[in-house]
């Protein structure tokens, strides 16, 4: 059995932490083993993680002290040398920081590109040459985030591999059962539910998601927002959804457990991100047979499903409203063999991910 050491988890469930959770839910225990270095007090999933048998690794945050983190990130590869592989999950090249240590101590440098693009482009700039130097392994999550994090060289030679974010696809198949129950839990029987799932974050260009949804509210006065997330935007978000009068109704449900139950209630996805290396929570809601409102920044190939419209974020509001209040209510398919069709199925790509890290 070998075990590979992780980067790239965080404190908030995002769309690469879920995708990690999902492969390391279906690697198969008797030949891999994943254990996890993060730089945060807290990780997501992890309660889950430990009861899995798998190690936590607490480092400092470079931002707080690079000499710190490289000091504490050398201190476990000394005493853990069985770590011969670290599996970068990253969003730019500033990372690079962060493979320090493992570089010095000589393991093998795994990078898994999650975006094609990152707000921090001078930072990326520095270090994407040097970084792809030290790089064994390049993974990707679409053409677009290889593009983004490797060089020309690889890209036109070919030196990468696209592994799909991948999903449970039967985890999120529509349940009409889930949906009556979920809807009655929230008390949003007779409403016209936005569902949103995403971080607080300006990626995911939330006011914006706010300004979308007070102009459908004067066109649907019985819609409601189903904001699930955290972030650090969080109390502007929710003083601008005062300012503009909106906040009676969003439901601002926090971090979630219950993520396919919540597309099952919903009757409308919206994602008007800044930017997606590939947007799984589109994903996840298309399997729903959930109609899906997309920013044109996400990738083509999210598109799985007859079920997507792509829109430009340089649109006024009211445009989005316009398009998601012509969605009306129909009966839901069974999408399992669309998304498995497509390649996005978790056994299908946990198989390609092993044959390529072990």
């Amino acid at each position: 059995m070998e075990k590979i050491l992780v980067y790239g988890m965080t404190d908030t469930a995002g769309g690469m932490e879920s995708y990690l959770m999902t492969m390391y839910r279906n690697i198969p225990k008797d030949k891999i083993t994943f254990d996890f270095v993060t730089d945060w007090d807290k990780m997501a999933y992890q309660d889950e993680v430990l009861a899995g048998g798998s190690i936590i690794h607490h480092i400092p945050k470079k931002s707080d002290s690079i000499i710190g983190q490289i000091t504490a990130f050398s201190k476990i590869l000394k005493k853990h040398k069985e770590y011969k592989k670290v599996y970068f999950n990253i969003m730019n090249a500033g990372s690079f920081l962060n493979m320090i240590a493992p570089i010095l101590f000589g393991r093998k440098i795994i990078v898994h590109s999650h975006s094609d693009f990152h707000e921090n482009v001078r930072l990326h700039k520095i270090f994407k040459g040097i970084m792809n130097k030290f790089t064994s392994v390049k993974l990707a999550c679409s053409i677009g985030a290889a593009e983004h994090m490797f060089t020309k060289r690889d890209i036109n030679k070919g030196n990468y591999t696209v592994v799909k974010n991948a999903i449970d696809v039967e985890k999120f198949i529509f349940d009409a059962q889930k949906r009556d129950e979920k809807r009655k839990e929230l008390g949003i029987e007779d409403k016209f539910a936005v569902l949103h799932v995403g971080r607080i974050v300006n990626a995911k260009n939330p006011i914006y998601l706010i300004n979308i949804f007070a102009e459908l509210l004067k066109m649907k006065p019985d819609a409601v927002l189903l904001y699930a997330g955290v972030g650090n935007m969080e109390s502007d978000v929710r003083a601008h959804a005062e300012k503009l009068g909106v906040s009676s109704s969003i439901m601002f449900l926090g971090e979630r457990g219950d993520i396919p139950e919540l597309m099952c209630a919903a009757d409308v996805f919206i994602l008007p991100s800044v930017f997606e290396g590939f947007g799984i929570v589109a994903l996840e809601a298309q399997t729903a047979d959930l109609p899906c409102v997309l920013s044109d920044k996400l990738p083509d190939m999210v598109e799985i499903t007859d079920n997507v419209r792509f829109m430009s974020i340089a649109l006024p509001a009211k445009k989005w409203a316009e398009e998601i209040s012509k969605i009306t209510r129909t009966t839901r398919k069974n999408r399992y063999s669309d998304i498995t069709k497509a390649g996005y199925n978790i056994k299908d790509e946990t198989e390609k991910l092993l044959s390529i890290i072990l």
